[in-house]
């Protein structure tokens, strides 16, 4: 049987771990060098060693919840849930409830199973950007119908240039006589998401503004939802003209003015 010490050995000298303590449920948590897409470590947890014949690794469900904070849980669409199967197969883990497992044969097969494992999880949490490719899209989509049925010249994710090379894309650039405008798009069903996305927006309007470019700045964001932070939609209206999607005549104005 492995000792506590020869397992801590072996996990802390591949380049793959960052790091090796025990929780109190007696489980070694490895934290290895892949990261989930909000930043935290992706850990791996072997059984004590007293329960080493369990020939079988953990994440006790911490990809799951990453998914579920996103909306991008595998079961919500045919196609998610095809690459969720597909994944498991191909790194050789199984789902048990909510928990991502990797058997391995003996004590010499606990590397690969930890780098199988981890490498599954960074995978799987890879889920998440199928939705919000999907969502931007679709909204991104429909202010583009709109714009079009409002006989205004625009160009789709335009790049802006900066100097030193620098470039923000916009989600629309309305080409006018009067002075071109810039459009960014605020689209989520999903509160954190919203955060994240509304301080991406916050800083390229900062680095638009902070270059006195002379397009006039638009945000036009998705009142569907009700998760946007009071907070974050006043910064955005302190960098540019906020204005809820379903207002059309508002929108209107400001692309023809």
């Amino acid at each position: 049987m492995m000792s506590p010490e020869i397992l801590i050995s072996r996990a802390e000298s591949s380049g793959f771990v960052r790091g090796v303590d025990r929780t109190p449920t007696g489980h070694f948590r490895i934290e290895t060098v892949l990261d989930y897409p909000d930043g935290s470590s992706i850990e791996v947890f072997v059984p004590q060693p007293g329960r080493l014949v369990d020939h079988r690794l953990t994440d006790f469900g911490q990809t799951m919840a990453v998914l579920h904070q996103m909306d991008a849980m595998p079961s919500s669409s045919p196609r998610r849930r095809r690459l969720f199967a597909q994944i498991l197969r191909q790194f050789g883990v199984v789902q048990d409830g909510g928990a991502l497992e990797c058997p391995y044969a003996n004590e010499r097969d606990l590397p690969r199973a930890i780098v199988s494992l981890a490498k599954c999880c960074f995978r799987v949490s890879d889920l998440l950007f199928t939705i919000r490719a999907s969502a931007v899209s679709t909204f991104n989509e429909q202010m583009g119908e709109t714009l079009s049925a409002l006989h205004v010249p625009f160009e789709a994710n335009a790049p802006i240039e900066l100097p030193n090379d620098n470039v923000v894309y916009v989600d629309f650039l309305i080409r006018k006589r009067t002075g071109d405008a810039a459009i960014l798009t605020l689209s989520t069903a999903n509160e954190q998401h919203a955060r994240t996305k509304a301080y991406e927006l916050f800083a390229k309007w900062h680095d638009l503004r902070r270059m006195h470019r002379p397009e006039a700045r638009i945000t036009i964001f998705d009142d569907r939802f009700d998760v946007y932070r009071g907070a974050d939609l006043e910064r955005l209206s302190i960098v540019s003209t906020l204005v809820p999607a379903s207002d059309r005549s508002a929108i209107a104005r400001l692309v023809a003015a």
